[in-house]
């Protein structure tokens, strides 16, 4: 059973969730630390003693959104189990963490900063290629079980994400359409799986 958190560590989440807070709402440029600390119900001494910048909340904002990313998604490759239902698990937990709001909020804070940021646009656009790398092992695992046959591994894991993100994550982010129910997303997922499969798998099982 997990233990309580302490409080020092509750502060430091409320600092985090607050600054998720002020800087979606009013943007990065025209936040400051004694909004966040006005939001999280601290002192702003208390704030600079868990970051000493906005610019390290926001780093810290970053770093929780790649932890979380993929981090609760089992990317195994089972070569006794059939293929179709190892993606179909894969894209499930992953539709799962697309749908989660405090992922989404993180997300949200990360893209307005992006696009007035060049810099840190290319730099997070890096960073998301360097971490969305375990669907393209489980792919090239599949690809040498012969399970699939698929010469360019990237370019079909870009794929797999694009159909995903298409429906379950990009139209939440930007325009704010509610995320897709149980059954609309079980329906994507299918789709999305059996299309893949069509194209790339040799025993669609």
């Amino acid at each position: 059973m997990p233990q309580p958190k302490k409080l020092t560590e509750q502060k430091h989440d409320a600092i985090i969730n607050a600054a998720v807070q002020i800087f979606q709402q009013q943007g990065f440029a025209h936040s400051s630390m004694d909004k966040i600390a006005a939001a999280a119900g601290v002192s702003k001494r208390t704030v600079y003693n868990h970051f000493a910048s906005k610019e390290l909340l926001f780093d810290e904002i970053l770093r929780q959104l790649w932890e979380r990313s993929d981090q609760e998604i089992d990317y195994s490759y089972y070569p006794d189990r059939p293929i179709k239902a190892q993606l179909t698990a894969i894209l499930a937990a992953k539709t799962a963490l697309l749908a989660d709001k405090n992922y989404q909020n993180l997300a949200r804070v990360v893209l307005a900063e992006m696009i007035h940021s060049p810099q840190l646009a290319q730099s997070v656009v890096q960073t998301i290629a360097n971490k969305e790398t375990h669907l393209n092992k489980w792919l090239e695992q599949a690809n040498l079980d012969r399970r699939i046959a698929c010469s360019d591994i990237a370019f079909a894991a870009n794929q797999l994400h694009g159909l995903i993100k298409g429906f379950c994550f990009w139209p939440q982010i930007t325009i704010g359409l509610a995320s897709p129910s149980s059954a609309e997303t079980t329906h994507i997922i299918e789709q999305t799986v059996t299309m893949f499969l069509l194209r790339y798998g040799t025993d669609n099982q």
